[in-house]
């Protein structure tokens, strides 16, 4: 698992320590993920009592100052989180490759940052996947057991859920990563499944990006890297390409059908017209 490697990494002395501003920002924006938690509970409390005649006036009026505090400490600690990524060349950059991507604004670029930011340079982009809980888990005993494969959920809960909106909105909004999100809801997967696929996609997107400092808008940017480590290449029908495939089988069955044909015996072979020859050479 990425978890228990990176530990073994720092302990060996083998790798590089997080930086102490990719630190400071995990700090700031979890933090700020937790006051945004407790925004959205006050937020709901204040509309329950907005809708019950029992609650006292002061009582509404409590809720709607804790909400506007918290709202004013979130949005300084965006501030504040925003300023030290302008201060660090490195977060900055991986910032601007961040923003540049469908479905990734401002907040959710500076979660994903905070949690990406910390890891080893060295890790693959299939330890990425574990450490964000996204990669699947197989329960099987012999014959009698065999359940449902579902994701780990054992590495970064943070991480996971910085991951969940970016998909959603790629998977209602990008062309390629809907085109993806469709193809599998056609091979009967449910919505949730199709969802977390979009987001393992995006993952692998973001490590290609990070890896190469490349944007995937920019205009020199390859057509393999946009094939394998953006999100055109959700674009990539698994339908369309069975098809293809299926045709590319029959065209070639056809071709090898029509030259034993042509290339029967040879006084056959010999009668044919110019038309058929041509054919051949075609073959």
């Amino acid at each position: 698992m990425a978890f228990w490697r990176i530990c073994r990494v720092l302990a060996d002395g083998t790798g590089t320590a997080p930086s102490s501003s990719s630190m400071r920002l995990r700090s700031i924006v979890r933090h700020v993920e937790n006051l945004s938690v407790q925004s959205a509970q006050n937020q709901n409390r204040l509309h329950a009592a907005h809708g019950s005649t029992s609650t006292p006036g002061c009582v509404v009026q409590d809720l709607k100052r804790s909400v506007a505090s918290l709202e004013q400490r979130i949005h300084k600690l965006r501030r504040e989180a925003m300023t030290l990524v302008r201060q660090d060349d490195l977060l900055r950059r991986r910032y601007e490759l961040l923003v540049g991507i469908p479905g990734i604004a401002q907040v959710s670029a500076m979660q994903l940052l905070a949690e990406l930011s910390t890891l080893p340079s060295d890790l693959t982009v299939r330890e990425w996947v574990a450490h964000s809980g996204l990669d699947p888990a197989h329960e099987i005993s012999g014959s009698s057991v065999r359940k449902a494969s579902r994701i780990s959920r054992a590495g970064n809960r943070h991480l996971r859920r910085a991951l969940y909106m970016p998909a959603l909105v790629a998977s209602r909004c990008d062309p390629h990563a809907k085109a993806f999100f469709d193809s599998l809801l056609a091979r009967k997967k449910a919505r949730l499944q199709a969802l977390i696929a979009v987001a393992r996609k995006l993952l692998h997107a973001i490590y290609g990006m990070i890896r190469s400092t490349t944007n995937m808008r920019a205009p020199n940017c390859s057509r393999k890297f946009v094939r394998r480590n953006t999100l055109l290449s959700l674009g990539a029908d698994s339908n369309c390409s069975r098809e293809r495939t299926r045709q590319t089988q029959s065209l070639r069955t056809t071709a090898r059908t029509q030259k034993e044909f042509l290339l029967g015996p040879a006084n056959d072979f010999e009668s044919r017209t110019g038309n058929e020859a041509v054919s051949l050479e075609l073959l």
